[in-house]
């Protein structure tokens, strides 16, 4: 960490700092001093009123006021203060304007200069964004050196006792990022939280040291006490802010790079899910998570382990074969998901389907746990050697996995819970898809059948209303399928729905469909279901998978088909 950490500081002081010095000398500078004088001035703007304060509830001028002022009028000393205050915090405000425009006028020079073509999205906006935080962090940087000789020479022992404190924090944090995963999953995940803890926790050291100082000596000037600890407020938030726009920087190393000096080439930096997965699926770390996440259901201690990849389709997820042997030597299977956090609604939505008590009934693993390994959520599944589905297969078990979740009912519970948090096709196909593909349809046969079909939408709507629900998985794909014992069973359910019934079957599979709408009426004759209105809910479920892929000309085809079945 510590050579990652100098590398990175060497660039952001050397190589980044002698660049825009060189290619933009004049905004560099420039930005630097309006940052310093904006923060002087927001500084002198906090005091001013301060001492208007102190003087208003003082029967006589106070001693930090100079000795000429004492046969000043006390009413026109108030209206002056307030009147500087107000000259001083429009100062700030037109130093922030400034930095604004030289900022944008600094990185467009060195965009200028460098003369790269466009080599990704965003270019412009990350390389001003960049030159902003450059030239921020370092008038922050100027900042706090200031301040802290100011301290210094107000007070030594403060400065002393801050100055080990920055050193402890930084290398109790270092040593926790080299040596615990937990800690560095924490300084990688909540960075801005572990800065703003570490800054709240040294301004109170701070606080205590002023206060310690103040009793020891009395007759101490109140007023360069406040100044001090206002100034140290102001230091530990630059301080939170340079730590902040600096790893902004180094997380956009690359672009940076590749945007300001000719001879490096774009190698974009690994996604922070990606270096997290690989972190997961090293051996020796991957066997300690493992056995954390099976503990919920195996009581008797794991004497051996094996752990093989198992394939899905989403790069956020997971997925492991687990064979574990117990003290008592007895074989357990297990298959179990880790979910990286932009995934934790999955994980979350599985469980919620899952848990339910008919799931038993689903083409689905049994979960048998769900809980967190640091900080990422993790479901575990009962299985016995599951065998992937291979592509000769691939057409029936998909239909298999259809047939058994067209005859499965959900419960009140679970339909009731899903329309609470979200629409159903009927509620989603009249919002915003009939307008936008009407502006698509151009032939004047089209036109005519487009207009057919809008009118007869809200018969179309209140027909699949009157459909029962039924739950389906958009993610039946070949890696997501599993032969469980004799069974076909799914492995992902994420992004499981709920629809009237025949949505997500196959368009091009209508007799199937009739077929299984006739058994199903035969098993619950309490539920009248139209045939056609089951086809119809087919089609308008393509109708919409496919305007919401930008497929429209496929959603457009469908229509006459549609139609037929007013």
């Amino acid at each position: 960490m510590f050579s990652t950490l100098l590398n990175n500081l060497k660039w952001f002081f050397l190589s980044l700092g002698l660049k825009f010095f060189q290619v933009a000398p004049g905004y560099t500078i420039s930005v630097a001093i309006l940052n310093l004088l904006s923060h002087f001035s927001m500084l002198c703007s906090f005091l001013i009123p301060l001492k208007v304060l102190l003087l208003l509830g003082a029967p006589e001028l106070p001693s930090f006021f100079p000795e000429s002022w004492k046969s000043e009028n006390r009413q026109e000393l108030i209206i002056i203060s307030i009147i500087v205050t107000a000259a001083i915090y429009s100062l700030h405000l037109l130093c922030e304007k400034l930095i604004e425009i030289c900022t944008v006028k600094g990185a467009n020079e060195l965009l200028l200069k460098s003369k790269k073509i466009m080599l990704f999205k965003n270019q412009d906006e990350i390389a001003i964004k960049a030159y902003g935080n450059y030239t921020l962090a370092l008038a922050n940087l100027f900042f706090v050196t200031i301040g802290l000789i100011i301290i210094l020479y107000i007070y030594p022992l403060l400065a002393a006792v801050l100055l080990i404190y920055i050193i402890l924090s930084v290398v109790l944090l270092s040593i926790g990022y080299q040596f615990s995963k937990k800690i560095r999953f924490k300084l990688e995940e909540e960075l801005a939280e572990t800065i703003r803890i570490c800054t709240a926790i040294g301004f109170f050291i701070a606080f205590g040291v002023i206060v310690y100082l103040f009793l020891q000596n009395p007759n101490a000037d109140i007023a360069i006490a406040i100044a001090a600890l206002i100034l140290m407020r102001l230091m530990m938030n630059k301080t939170s802010q340079i730590i902040k726009r600096m790893m902004k920087l180094f997380s956009k190393r690359s672009e940076i790079d590749v945007l300001f000096f000719h001879n490096k080439p774009y190698i974009p930096l690994i996604e922070q899910d990606e270096r997290i997965a690989w972190e997961f699926t090293d051996p020796d770390y991957r066997h300690a998570w493992l056995k954390q996440a099976l503990s919920a259901v195996v009581l008797i201690p794991i004497t051996r382990m094996e752990s093989k990849w198992h394939q899905l389709n989403d790069k956020h997820i997971l997925a492991f074969d687990v064979t574990a042997i117990t003290a008592d030597s007895q074989t357990h299977y297990f298959f179990v998901k880790l979910y990286t956090r932009i995934k934790y609604g999955q994980a979350t939505h599985e469980v919620d389907l899952l848990s339910d008590p008919t799931s038993h009934s689903l083409p689905a693993l049994t979960l048998l746990a769900n809980n967190e390994i640091d900080g990422y959520p993790c479901n575990v599944f009962a299985s016995d050697n599951l065998e992937h589905i291979d592509q000769k297969s691939w057409s029936s078990s998909r239909l298999q996995i259809l047939d058994q979740l067209f005859f499965f009912r959900p419960t009140e519970k679970l339909i009731k819970q899903y329309k609470r948090s979200r629409p159903l096709l009927y509620d989603r196909i009249v919002d915003h898809m009939v307008p936008r593909l009407r502006q698509l349809v151009h032939d004047p046969v089209r036109e005519k059948e487009f207009r057919q079909f809008e009118e007869a939408l809200p018969s179309f709507c209140a027909k699949l209303a009157r459909l029962p629900l039924q739950i389906i998985n958009p993610d039946i794909d070949l890696n997501h399928l599993v032969k469980h014992q004799t069974q076909v069973k799914m492995t992902h359910w994420g992004n499981w729905e709920l629809e009237p019934l025949g949505a997500a079957w196959p368009v091009n599979r209508p007799k199937r469909l009739y077929r299984m709408t006739q058994q199903l009426q035969a098993l619950h004759p309490e539920i009248k279901i139209c045939a056609e209105d089951v086809r119809l809910c087919s089609l308008l479920y393509a109708l919409n998978a496919y305007y919401l892929d930008r497929k429209y000309s496929y959603a457009l085809d469908l229509i006459p088909e549609i139609l037929k079945l007013r």
